[in-house]
């Protein structure tokens, strides 16, 4: 038996707040995908058009540096990834790939526009915890990295 996006989307805390009518809209918008380990899921530089959501799985964000590929984070059940390109369409900053099998529910910047203009008031909530889950992860990068005492 196959598991509904609704049910995953009730996992997601970015849904929590939402009436069971506002998710079923949404998740009339969600296209849910599976992935095999390895799989690439963003290139670092490419077109920004979607946003994901980890349903089941592990994710890892990867960067591009003189030093070759680094990971800069990883993202559980629950998580979200690619949120600015969602809002500014904007070339990817990190590149994203499947670190286990994994199952994402992905929104399109098309589909979530259709549902600007289909209904605002969901839209507009829905950007908000985008923008909300954007600024709490900036805030736990800006975190201060405790340092070591010296003996």
């Amino acid at each position: 038996m196959e598991v509904s996006k609704l049910f995953y989307m009730s996992e997601i805390p970015l849904f929590e707040g939402f009436s069971m009518e506002e998710l079923k809209e949404i998740e009339k918008h969600l296209v849910m995908k599976k992935l095999e380990a390895g799989a690439v899921v963003y290139k670092q530089g490419s077109s920004g058009r979607s946003v994901c959501f980890v349903a089941e799985g592990e994710l890892e964000v990867t960067r591009e540096s003189e030093d070759g590929q680094q990971t800069v984070a990883s993202k559980f059940k629950g998580d979200s990834v690619g949120e600015m390109s969602i809002i500014d369409g904007l070339a990817r900053s990190a590149g994203v790939r499947a670190a286990t099998p994994a199952l994402v529910l992905v929104l399109k910047r098309d589909a979530f526009e259709t549902l600007v203009s289909e209904r605002s008031d969901i839209a507009f909530k829905l950007l908000m915890s985008l923008a909300k889950a954007l600024s709490l992860a900036l805030r736990d990068r800006a975190k201060p990295v405790p340092h070591a005492k010296v003996a």
